[in-house]
């Protein structure tokens, strides 16, 4: 459960950083693109 529960935190706020960036969090390799992507295999693991 705290896992679930840290992921789904964890995609929220990293969600908000992309709409924060716009377009530049998605092209360039920022943080906030890694973290993205590392945080949407976490939630299909769970």
């Amino acid at each position: 459960m705290t896992k679930v529960a840290v992921s789904d935190g964890l995609f929220r706020v990293t969600d908000r950083c992309m709409q924060v960036t716009g377009g530049t969090g998605v092209t360039q390799d920022t943080i906030v693109e890694q973290a993205f992507r590392e945080i949407r295999a976490f939630r299909v693991y769970d």
